[in-house]
């Protein structure tokens, strides 16, 4: 039995990590986190707890020290009617939160609403309960770290922004660690809360710092570092063009063409010859680097070589938090598929095919059922019941193969709920990291939930073929996004063909083209 309140298992289910029962409470706390599977009762929940929300948003932002309250002079039942835009209730319920929680109490309504968003898409919510306690230790720590400030501030010049709660928990580590301890106590339960209720992790605050504040000086200063890299790369080249023997000039490539390599002919050999040696070194928009093309062909017996570019400096992949973070796993509800096992199993019956369910696979599209016919039913007769499974199931269409190296048959039932595959994931995980190939492309994920991926080096004529809204634009998208993220405008070089341009005009100016994108006929 699965017991943890930050297992992702669900509760009944065998966990390996966790071999204990459920903390009770949990039980019933984590039904606010779980939408039922009727769709249409969830978004009517997420509905009511969204207009909470916003009721409760309002009342907080509209708090006035004069309106009547419970902490105020003025009754509640007193004629001066209430500033509060939520009424007398609105004025009751801020007062009450902001004295004794503080300006955190604004997190509460901000935490409905995503709870709001879950019921409305009916998806679980991973580990409800480390969540919970994270948020909750952290409206109680936050309020802390601001009473522990030297300065004190009051919300509409009446209420302490550290709250009651603040306060107290503050005055208790100063009592106990002193001023420095204090602020480091309440400094590591507030990274913890953090780690518990977010996808918070310290490992990729460079990135999000990287990605987020580039407009900040950041990024100036890895323009400044790389302008400095060139420079010290053209000094040296330099100094080698300087220390080669008359009579064996440089050959030089204008900037401009050098980002699409081409073949030199003699005519072009002549043209840049006749170039004065000393504009050429003078200008910055030649390179001072010798290396043969890609493209170099021989004519008249003489192999004529071409000058490529080489850019100064590293090129830096780009980082993954620019993608969609994914949602947490979905976890399985191991019961619903008990019963659909026990559903096919009879209706096979019906049909004289008996036999068992000998495991279930879930998987982010299907689950796999594998069935294990008794001694005499034939393998086509299970197959011939693919309708009839449909019908009993409520599937789209369901699939009968029979199970490389088992004596099981798989039986392929569509999930009702659908997990959504993000290339983010797929971006990290080892299998397309530890691959030597720059042609690796990111896949997805097959039937049992694995990551897969594919070496295009493998497959060079690759076609690509569907009806529409199949999903071929977003295979390709896919495709060169996973060589973008695998490999360097000097290891890979793309050759992009739209001449409807309708697909690729969002790749114009990558670095890895070889030629601009070629959109006409």
């Amino acid at each position: 039995m699965c017991s943890g309140i930050f297992c992702d298992q669900p509760e009944g289910s065998s966990c390996a990590i966790c071999p204990g029962p459920k903390i009770a409470a949990m039980k019933y706390f984590s039904w606010v986190f779980r939408p039922t599977k009727n769709r249409r009762l969830n978004e009517l929940i997420g509905f009511l707890i969204f207009v909470s929300a916003v009721l409760l948003f309002l009342a907080l932002a509209s708090y006035s020290p004069l309106d009547p309250s419970l902490n105020t002079a003025a009754t509640p039942g007193s004629s001066h009617p209430a500033r509060n835009w939520i009424g007398l209730f609105g004025a009751l319920l801020s007062d009450l939160w902001l004295q004794y929680v503080g300006i955190a109490v604004f997190a509460v309504p901000v935490g409905l609403i995503w709870i709001a968003g879950r019921w409305f898409k009916s998806r679980e919510v991973a580990s409800p309960g480390a969540k919970a306690i994270g948020a909750v230790t952290l409206m109680v720590f936050f309020p802390a770290l601001l009473g522990l400030l030297p300065w004190h501030w009051r919300w509409m010049h009446a209420i302490p922004v550290e709250g009651l709660l603040g306060r107290i928990v503050s005055d208790v580590l100063l009592h106990y660690f002193n001023l420095a301890g204090a602020y480091i106590v309440c400094a590591s339960v507030i990274a913890v809360s953090l780690y518990l209720s977010t996808t918070f992790s310290f490992g990729r605050v460079q990135e999000w710092v990287e990605t987020r504040f580039a407009f900040a000086g950041w990024q100036w200063l890895q323009n400044w570092r790389e302008a400095r890299a060139r420079k010290k790369a053209q000094k040296e080249l330099a100094k080698q063009k300087n220390a080669k023997p008359v009579g064996a000039p440089a050959q030089f490539v204008p900037a401009a063409r050098a980002s699409s390599p081409m073949p030199l002919n003699d005519q072009t050999m002549e043209q840049e010859e006749e170039i004065p040696h000393e504009t050429k070194a003078a200008s910055p928009r030649h390179a001072i680097h010798e290396e043969p093309a890609i493209g170099a062909r021989a004519d008249s017996g003489n192999k004529s070589t071409t000058l490529a570019l080489k850019i100064a400096g590293s090129y830096k992949l780009p980082s993954s938090s620019l993608l969609h973070q994914p949602d947490g796993q979905q976890a399985v509800n191991e019961e619903e598929l008990k019963v659909l096992a026990n559903v096919l199993t009879s209706k096979c019956a019906e049909f004289d095919v008996t036999g068992t369910i000998t495991q279930i696979n879930p998987g982010p599209v299907v689950t796999t059922y594998e069935f294990k016919p008794e001694a005499g039913v034939k393998y086509s007769r299970v197959t011939s019941l693919a309708d009839d499974l449909c019908l009993a199931m409520k599937a789209e269409s369901i699939l009968i193969e029979r199970m490389a190296g088992k004596s099981t048959v798989g039986i392929q039932v569509p999930n009702h709920q659908r997990e959504t595959i993000w290339l983010r994931e797929v971006v990290e995980s080892p299998e397309f990291i530890g691959t030597k190939s720059k042609l690796t492309l990111a896949m997805g994920k097959d039937i049992n939930g694995r990551i897969i991926t594919a070496d295009l080096a493998a497959m060079p004529h690759l076609l690509i073929a569907g009806s529409t809204g199949a999903g071929k634009s977003v295979a390709i998208n896919a495709m060169i996004m996973s060589i973008l993220y695998k490999s360097t405008p000097e290891q890979v070089r793309l050759i992009l063909v739209d001449p409807k341009r309708l697909e690729l005009g969002v790749y114009e100016g990558v670095p890895h083209l070889y030629v601009p994108i070629i959109t006409e006929p």
